[in-house]
């Protein structure tokens, strides 16, 4: 805002539904893997406008779940990584313009959980992990299929994340000493 003045906090957004109605342009809902590519995929290509309007209620109640979940204070230590998950996963769906190669955003909170994670939760997270790897290396064909499968995918993260941590499985107590996230010299 301070390179654009405050005029952009209503162009920009002026400017994204604008766009959202042409295909050809920078908003072509079958390359979006987020609520609108999700839509998209439900409405058909020709209609990005409506995609985009439909979206928007769930892009909304998105980043509302994940600022509730971020005004709550973590249960644990080791709940911390689905505390930052949570408001990193509803951005990245709710995002106007995303495309496949803006996925590695989750990169960092998708390494913090698997991580963090113990036992069953530790082997859902990484099979999901895994899920989405391949539904991302297959792209733009699920889109042939008219199902986004990443967006899909994306949208189970953040209804798992939404949920109550198990303080159980997701703990970092619980980590053996030399774990990946173990401290060198740390005092127990």
């Amino acid at each position: 805002m301070a390179v654009a003045g405050v005029a952009s906090l209503w162009r920009y957004p002026a400017f994204i539904v604008e766009n959202a109605a042409t295909r050809d342009h920078g908003t072509n809902v079958a390359a979006m893997f987020r609520w609108n590519g999700l839509m998209g995929a439900a409405t058909g290509e020709q209609t990005p406008g409506l995609a985009t309007l439909l979206a928007l209620p769930f892009a909304v109640a998105g980043v509302a779940i994940a600022v509730r979940a971020w005004r709550r204070p973590a249960p644990d230590e080791g709940a911390q990584a689905r505390h930052w998950a949570l408001p990193t996963v509803a951005p990245v769906l709710a995002d106007p313009n995303l495309f496949l190669q803006d996925l590695v955003l989750l990169l960092p909170a998708g390494w913090w959980l698997i991580a963090s994670a113990r036992g069953r939760e530790r082997q859902l997270a990484q099979h999901f992990a895994c899920a989405l790897w391949i539904a991302c290396a297959a792209g733009l064909l699920w889109n042939a299929l008219h199902v986004n499968v990443v967006a899909l995918l994306l949208v189970a993260a953040l209804a798992w994340l939404a949920r109550a941590p198990s303080h159980a499985s997701i703990s970092l107590h619980n980590a053996p000493p030399d774990g990946p996230l173990a401290l060198r010299g740390a005092q127990p």
